[in-house]
C-alpha cells in the first residue's frame, strides 16, 4: 500500500535541475535527513548565490562531481561547495590522467593572440578603475554582510569586464583566417561563440567567405537535434554557444 505522500514506495531516485533543487517549494516537499544521498553533477554551478540554497538540504552522504570544483574569482561560492560536500577526493584525476586512461581524446591547443580595439581598451580600463574602487570600499567595511554585498558587486564587474575580451571585435576576422588557412572539406569543426550576437557575426562572416555552417544553441529556431544529427553525419562547421560544454558527445569533431 502507498500513501498520498509517497510512503511505501521504497528506495527511489529524484532527478532535478539545480535551479529546482534550490527552490523553497522543492526543499519543503523533500524528505530530508540521513537517509538521503545527494549527488550534484557539474558541482561548481551550485556555489552561485541562488543555486547554493540547495546546500541547505539536510542529508547523509554527499557527492559533488566536477572537473573544475573551484569557482573562478568566487572564493565565497567555492567555500560553500567545499563546506557542504567536503574536500576534493584524492588522487585528483587530471586531464592528462583522463587522456592516458583513454577516457578523453588527445588534443592539440593552438592559441592565436589578438589585441583589443582602442574603444575596447578604454572600456576595460574603466571597469578596472571601478573594480579597484569597489575593492577599496569593501576593505573599509567591517560588517560581514556588507563584505558579501560588495563581493557580489565586484564579481559582477569582473564578469562584465571579461565579456569585453570574450566578445573582442578582432576575434571574428582571425577565426575566418584560421578556417581559410586550415579547413579541409570533410572535416568537422566546432566553433564556440560567447553569445547570440557573436554567433550571428561569425555566421555572417562565414557566409561571405563561402563556407556552409550549421548553428546550434538553446534559443535557435528549428530542430536542434536535427542540426546536431546533420553535423554528426556530414561534418563541415557547427557554430554554437556554450550549451555544448556539458553532456553533448560529438565523436566526429576533429577541430
Amino acid at each position: 500500500s502507498m500513501t498520498a505522500n509517497g510512503e511505501g514506495l521504497g528506495q527511489r531516485i529524484v532527478l532535478s535541475t539545480m535551479k529546482t533543487a534550490a527552490s523553497s517549494v522543492f526543499r519543503s516537499k523533500l524528505s530530508q535527513g540521513d537517509q538521503l544521498l545527494v549527488v550534484a553533477d557539474e558541482v561548481h554551478q551550485i556555489g552561485s548565490p541562488f543555486n547554493s540554497n540547495a546546500l541547505d538540504i539536510v542529508s547523509g552522504p554527499r557527492l559533488g562531481l566536477s572537473a573544475t570544483p573551484n569557482r573562478y574569482g568566487d572564493h565565497i561560492g567555492t567555500a560553500r561547495i567545499l563546506n557542504y560536500f567536503g574536500k576534493v577526493v584524492t588522487p585528483v584525476v587530471t586531464l592528462q590522467d583522463a587522456i592516458k586512461a583513454g577516457r578523453l581524446v588527445k588534443y592539440e591547443y593552438h592559441p592565436h593572440p589578438i589585441h583589443l580595439t582602442t574603444q575596447e581598451t578604454n572600456r576595460w580600463k574603466k571597469y578596472s578603475d571601478r573594480i579597484r574602487l569597489e575593492i577599496a570600499k569593501s576593505k573599509s567595511k567591517k560588517k560581514k554582510n556588507d563584505d558579501e554585498l560588495f563581493n557580489d558587486r565586484i564579481k559582477m564587474l569582473i564578469i562584465q569586464r571579461s565579456r569585453i575580451a570574450k566578445k573582442a571585435a578582432n576575434k571574428t576576422p582571425i577565426a575566418i583566417q584560421i578556417l581559410k588557412s586550415n579547413y579541409q572539406k570533410g572535416q568537422s569543426w566546432l566553433i564556440y561563440c560567447e553569445d547570440r550576437e557573436q554567433l550571428d557575426e561569425v555566421l555572417s562572416a562565414l557566409t561571405v567567405e563561402g563556407f556552409s555552417a550549421v548553428e546550434y544553441h538553446t534559443s535557435m529556431e528549428g530542430n536542434k537535434q536535427a542540426a546536431l544529427n546533420w553535423f554528426k553525419t556530414f561534418g563541415d562547421l557547427l557554430v554554437s554557444i556554450k550549451c555544448l560544454d556539458e553532456g553533448v558527445d560529438i565523436p566526429s569533431v576533429d577541430h
